[in-house]
Protein backbone atom coordinates (compact mmCIF):
# COMPACT_ATOMS: atom_id res chain seq x y z
CA UNK A 1 0.00 0.00 0.00
CA UNK A 2 1.08 3.56 -0.89
CA UNK A 3 0.38 6.53 1.47
CA UNK A 4 -1.54 8.01 -1.73
CA UNK A 5 -3.53 11.07 -0.37
CA UNK A 6 -7.21 12.21 -2.31
CA UNK A 7 -6.61 15.10 -4.76
CA UNK A 8 -8.74 18.26 -4.23
CA UNK A 9 -10.26 19.44 -7.40
CA UNK A 10 -11.56 23.15 -7.73
CA UNK A 11 -12.91 25.24 -10.62
CA UNK A 12 -8.50 26.10 -11.02
CA UNK A 13 -7.25 22.49 -11.57
CA UNK A 14 -10.54 20.20 -12.43
CA UNK A 15 -10.10 19.81 -15.80
CA UNK A 16 -6.43 19.87 -16.13
CA UNK A 17 -6.33 16.46 -13.62
CA UNK A 18 -8.69 15.14 -15.69
CA UNK A 19 -6.64 15.25 -18.50
CA UNK A 20 -3.55 14.23 -17.17
CA UNK A 21 -4.81 10.66 -15.10
CA UNK A 22 -6.54 7.84 -17.28
CA UNK A 23 -8.92 6.80 -14.65
CA UNK A 24 -10.03 9.58 -12.06
CA UNK A 25 -12.91 8.52 -9.12
CA UNK A 26 -14.29 11.69 -8.27
CA UNK A 27 -16.07 12.28 -5.10
CA UNK A 28 -18.63 15.24 -5.04
CA UNK A 29 -19.03 15.78 -1.26
CA UNK A 30 -19.77 18.53 1.43
CA UNK A 31 -18.92 19.71 5.31
CA UNK A 32 -22.77 19.46 6.38
CA UNK A 33 -23.06 16.02 4.77
CA UNK A 34 -23.23 13.57 7.69
CA UNK A 35 -23.15 10.56 5.00
CA UNK A 36 -19.97 11.92 2.87
CA UNK A 37 -18.04 12.59 6.40
CA UNK A 38 -19.03 8.89 6.94
CA UNK A 39 -17.76 7.73 3.53
CA UNK A 40 -14.72 10.33 2.96
CA UNK A 41 -12.45 7.51 5.18
CA UNK A 42 -13.21 4.37 3.16
CA UNK A 43 -12.83 6.68 -0.34
CA UNK A 44 -9.35 7.50 1.32
CA UNK A 45 -8.59 3.76 2.25
CA UNK A 46 -9.08 2.67 -1.11
CA UNK A 47 -6.89 5.45 -2.54
CA UNK A 48 -4.15 4.00 -0.71
CA UNK A 49 -5.13 0.91 -1.91
CA UNK A 50 -5.30 1.54 -5.57
CA UNK A 51 -2.41 3.77 -6.60
CA UNK A 52 -2.94 3.64 -10.47
CA UNK A 53 -6.25 5.22 -9.69
CA UNK A 54 -6.11 8.87 -9.08
CA UNK A 55 -8.72 9.66 -6.60
CA UNK A 56 -10.63 13.20 -5.90
CA UNK A 57 -12.80 15.12 -4.08
CA UNK A 58 -14.61 18.10 -4.90
CA UNK A 59 -16.54 20.56 -2.22
CA UNK A 60 -20.00 21.36 -3.65
CA UNK A 61 -20.13 24.89 -1.46
CA UNK A 62 -16.81 25.81 -2.71
CA UNK A 63 -17.44 24.79 -6.58
CA UNK A 64 -20.87 25.31 -7.09
CA UNK A 65 -19.94 25.37 -11.11
CA UNK A 66 -18.28 22.15 -11.24
CA UNK A 67 -21.48 20.91 -8.76
CA UNK A 68 -23.88 22.55 -11.62
CA UNK A 69 -21.96 21.56 -14.75
CA UNK A 70 -21.82 17.95 -13.91
CA UNK A 71 -25.73 18.36 -12.43
CA UNK A 72 -24.41 17.04 -9.03
CA UNK A 73 -28.26 17.14 -7.08
CA UNK A 74 -27.14 14.48 -4.29
CA UNK A 75 -24.18 13.88 -2.13
CA UNK A 76 -22.10 12.13 -1.24
CA UNK A 77 -21.83 11.11 -5.54
CA UNK A 78 -18.76 9.48 -7.60
CA UNK A 79 -18.39 9.65 -10.96
CA UNK A 80 -15.66 7.49 -12.71
CA UNK A 81 -13.97 8.96 -15.43
CA UNK A 82 -12.05 6.97 -17.60
CA UNK A 83 -9.91 8.91 -20.66
CA UNK A 84 -11.83 11.84 -19.49
CA UNK A 85 -14.76 10.30 -20.57
CA UNK A 86 -17.81 9.54 -17.66
CA UNK A 87 -18.23 5.88 -17.78
CA UNK A 88 -20.43 5.80 -14.26
CA UNK A 89 -21.67 7.31 -11.70
CA UNK A 90 -23.67 6.78 -8.43
CA UNK A 91 -24.91 8.67 -5.35
CA UNK A 92 -25.79 7.62 -1.88
CA UNK A 93 -24.49 5.93 1.34
CA UNK A 94 -22.90 2.69 0.80
CA UNK A 95 -20.59 0.29 2.49
CA UNK A 96 -17.06 -0.40 1.94
CA UNK A 97 -17.75 -4.05 0.28
CA UNK A 98 -20.36 -1.89 -2.21
CA UNK A 99 -17.32 0.50 -3.34
CA UNK A 100 -14.77 -2.04 -3.75
CA UNK A 101 -16.87 -3.67 -5.84
CA UNK A 102 -18.22 -0.34 -8.43
CA UNK A 103 -14.20 0.52 -8.53
CA UNK A 104 -12.87 -3.22 -10.00
CA UNK A 105 -16.12 -2.73 -11.79
CA UNK A 106 -15.45 0.05 -13.23
CA UNK A 107 -11.54 -0.59 -13.85
CA UNK A 108 -13.20 -3.76 -15.92
CA UNK A 109 -15.03 -1.37 -18.33
CA UNK A 110 -13.34 -1.71 -21.97
CA UNK A 111 -13.34 1.73 -22.70
CA UNK A 112 -11.60 1.21 -26.33
CA UNK A 113 -15.17 1.75 -28.06
CA UNK A 114 -16.54 4.42 -26.29
CA UNK A 115 -12.90 6.08 -26.38
CA UNK A 116 -13.19 5.20 -30.28
CA UNK A 117 -16.55 7.13 -30.62
CA UNK A 118 -15.87 10.23 -28.36
CA UNK A 119 -12.94 10.66 -30.60
CA UNK A 120 -14.88 10.65 -34.06
CA UNK A 121 -17.59 12.63 -32.16
CA UNK A 122 -15.29 15.37 -30.31
CA UNK A 123 -16.47 18.21 -31.64
CA UNK A 124 -19.63 18.29 -31.05
CA UNK A 125 -19.03 16.77 -27.48
CA UNK A 126 -19.49 18.77 -24.39
CA UNK A 127 -16.00 20.42 -22.99
CA UNK A 128 -14.76 19.85 -19.30
CA UNK A 129 -14.84 23.62 -17.82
Amino acid sequence: MSDMKTMSLNESNFKQIIQQHPFVIVLFTADWCEPCQLFEPMFDAEASYHTAITFAKVDIDANPHIADFFNIQHVPTLLAIRDEIIVDGTHGAMNAEEFSHLIQLWKDINTTEINRHFAKNQASSPQIP
